[in-house]
């Protein structure tokens, strides 16, 4: 088979240009590489399941929903946001620290005297804004291919201002953060600016009312600094898992060649990314800046990609990572195999003993195999070898009432009323041959999931 990432990264070495080389006249060599070399790697590695599976990772991690350690983290540092905000309040509502504040600027000027009051007010309605959790959440489907959600605020002009939704937050742009210039896992460096962002602002907010306080209020300065939380602490955890591990890198990877073949492919099918994939518009802009040769660090930032995916795509197909994948993608997925039994309904795997119960495991296979192929239903004619009625009633009492729902019986002919769409079937052939069946289990009908390299 032509090896297809070899050939683009030998035509790399051959473009790519040598220190202190001018580049302006040579962009379009680079967005020539990007379309007809890199993106035919791309059109490969996206039949993987195990391409696919880390280049969604941060969408199956990072994200409300998420039972996962990285999602634990980002609660975790939510909840030191929150609960900083709200003991900073506490503290500052107290009487006495209100006189403290308001006698310390009638010690200062008229207009200081003045201002006091609107000052503090406006302190506290901040505090009490951020307690409140103005985001919808730290992290956002939507940032997949590029900061797009922002701060992911629930009510934008609360705090920006009316008429704000011109505007755009320096925090989000690539001037301020260079790299969010270049392809990369969007949804967590996105996770790290909103955290950053609202850890500086408490962190001004606290500097500012500990100079407010001054004289005999030294407990109450105490009791500021235990307002302060330990943000730092998940958020450097969530760094190591998300960006500083080797497999991080890999992952890293895996979403760099997706975003930048989403640039030069937009008819592109990447519904298998979910809601990530309605924006994936935004990937014109790696397009954009190779081909006006804005940018040569994304097509190093390419290269480096292809060559950690390089084991990846040279490599047998993950048979596991497939079959969690159309667990994910199939209300109902069943496996059988010579000493493998498994069904898996809504995802998730249905704890029944299938060999002390083989018929039923007989009967739900054949029902299966013909919802595959929408033929006439299971009966006696079918000679499955069991008593047609026992394996039924076998079969009812182990499935989940949801499930059960779908078996009918009517003119004593069994079928499962799913659509084919929803059901993956599929057999072991040997230890690492996986074969799908889409009808009668004949070679005619047969896919060979397993893919050599």
């Amino acid at each position: 088979m032509h090896d297809r990432l070899n050939h683009a990264l030998r035509r790399w070495e051959a473009i790519r240009p040598a220190a202190g080389q001018s580049i302006s006249q040579r962009s379009s060599e680079f967005a020539d590489w990007l379309d007809r070399d890199v993106c035919p790697v791309v059109d490969e590695l996206l039949k993987r399941p195990d391409f696919r599976a880390p280049a969604r990772w941060s969408i199956d991690n990072l994200l409300t929903g998420s039972h996962t350690e990285p999602r634990r983290l980002i609660e975790t540092t939510e909840t030191a946001l929150i609960e900083t905000a709200t003991d900073m309040a506490e503290v500052l509502r107290q009487p006495s620290v209100r006189r403290a504040i308001q006698n310390s600027a009638r010690r200062g000027s008229a207009a200081d005297a003045r201002q006091a009051e609107p000052d503090y007010a406006r302190f506290l309605s901040t505090l009490d804004f951020v307690a409140s959790r103005p985001w919808r959440d730290l992290a956002s489907v939507y940032d997949y291919f590029g900061p797009s959600a922002e701060l992911n605020l629930v009510n934008r002009e609360r705090y920006l201002g009316p008429d704000s939704n011109h505007l755009q937050l320096a925090d989000f742009m690539r001037y301020a953060q260079p790299t969010l210039g270049l392809p990369g896992d969007f949804v967590f460096r996105c996770v790290e600016i909103r955290v950053e962002h609202w850890r500086r602002l408490l962190q001004r907010l606290f500097v500012q009312a500990d100079g407010m306080l001054s004289g005999g209020l030294a407990g109450k300065k105490q009791g500021l600094r235990h307002a302060m939380h330990d943000v730092g602490t998940p958020l450097r955890l969530l760094r190591g898992i998300c960006h500083d591990s080797a497999e991080a890198l890999k992952r890293t990877a895996c979403v760099t060649l997706v975003q930048v073949y989403a640039g030069f492919r937009p008819m592109a099918d990447l519904t298998w990314l979910g809601e990530a994939a309605a924006m994936s518009e935004h990937a014109d802009l790696f397009r954009w800046r190779a081909v006006e040769g804005r940018d040569i660090y994304i097509s190093e930032v390419v290269a480096a990609a292809l060559l950690d995916c390089s084991e990846l795509y040279r490599q047998k197909v993950d048979l596991e990572i497939l079959i969690e994948e159309k667990v994910r993608s199939h209300s109902l997925c069943v496996i059988e195999g010579r000493s493998r039994h498994e069904a898996y309904w809504v995802g998730k795997l249905l704890e029944v003993d299938w060999d002390r119960h083989g018929r039923a495991w007989t009967l739900l296979t054949a029902l299966v195999e013909d919802a595959k192929q929408a033929e006439t239903g299971v009966d006696r004619a079918s000679d499955l070898g069991v008593s047609l009625r026992d394996a039924r009633r076998d079969l009812q009492r182990l499935l989940p009432a949801d499930f059960a729902e779908f078996l009918t019986l009517k003119n004593t002919v069994h079928r499962l009323q799913l659509p084919a769409a929803e059901i993956f079937f599929a057999r072991f052939e040997s230890v690492d041959t996986l074969e799908e069946v889409q009808g009668k289990a004949t070679s005619a009908n047969r896919n060979l999931v397993h893919d050599e390299r």
